[in-house]
């Protein structure tokens, strides 16, 4: 999984142009076995991983985009591209869903559907709006949806279980 963050850390793509990071995620999920869904919300990814023949539903979801920041890191992994990098941590984010992916597909003990949601254009506010133009909540029913984001200034090791943003919406 280090590889696969650096991977990503390395080649950051801003909103609505997370086309190798998608397609990398697209990838990784097919090779685990998952129904994989493109192209949603312009970039989003979605895949679908079912066990059992239960009814229940959750989705997971990760965003995949960088910031218009020039990267001042002196790393391996440095962004390889001038004036953005992932200085937010989603491709930490994409990397740990893409694990969660991994995991439940080889050793997942549950009787339901996951869904892996992988959002675009996080930073600007549009992507969770265009996946769900895109028919996200209407192709593919979702009992509950939970969100990981880090969130710089907690001390390692612990954990905030809810923030609520509002978004005016």
């Amino acid at each position: 999984m280090t590889g696969w963050r650096q991977q990503i850390h390395r080649q950051p793509e801003f909103g609505f142009e997370e086309k190798e990071t998608s397609a990398f995620v697209a990838s990784k999920l097919a090779g685990y076995g998952l129904e994989v869904h493109t192209g949603i919300g312009r970039t989003g990814v979605l895949g679908i991983l079912k066990k059992g023949s239960g009814s229940a539903s959750i989705g997971l979801r990760a965003d995949m985009d960088a910031l218009k920041i020039k990267e001042q890191n002196r790393f391996a992994h440095v962004s390889q591209r001038d004036g953005l990098m992932h200085a937010c941590g989603h491709d930490g984010h994409t990397t740990m869903l893409l694990g969660a992916a991994s995991e439940l597909a080889r050793e997942g003990n549950f009787n339901g559907t996951v869904y892996f949601i992988f959002q675009p254009a996080e930073e600007h506010g549009l992507g969770a709006k265009a996946m769900i133009a895109d028919g996200l909540f209407e192709r593919w029913q979702m009992d509950e949806i939970y969100a990981m984001h880090n969130l710089p200034g907690l001390p390692a090791g612990s954990f905030c279980d809810e923030i609520r943003l509002d978004h005016g919406q």
